[in-house]
């Protein structure tokens, strides 16, 4: 669904206001960017290259709880995280899977082969 158009607007001052959405539509933009920057910013090339390409292409169109998900695992230990991206251990139940079930799955043929 397209989101309303929320555009500056001059005021009678001259001044430049932004029309605040009041269902929160700047609030997320604002968390998307940020986790975005999160993503390509980990702290090891391997995960930010993971990471990093899936937030540019997916985080636009993620729900509030997704996320909120997704925040949730770029919480975890940068070992961890990359482990269980890659398959080689498996994300303990108080994980989100939904999300890291998403991130699996958007990982090219091969990825984490060695």
């Amino acid at each position: 669904a397209a989101r309303p158009d929320y555009r500056k607007r001059r005021s009678s001052q001259g001044m430049i206001h932004r029309d605040i959405d009041p269902a929160g539509h700047d609030a997320r933009q604002n968390l998307r960017k940020r986790l975005k920057f999160r993503s390509w910013h980990r702290g090891t090339k391997e995960l930010d290259l993971l990471l990093g390409p899936f937030a540019d292409s997916c985080l636009d169109d993620f729900s509030d709880a997704e996320l909120a998900e997704y925040q949730i695992l770029l919480e975890q230990p940068e070992p961890d995280l990359y482990e269980w991206i890659l398959g080689r251990e498996s994300a303990p139940a108080t994980v989100p899977h939904f999300v890291l079930g998403r991130i699996v799955g958007s990982m090219p043929a091969g990825a984490g082969d060695s």
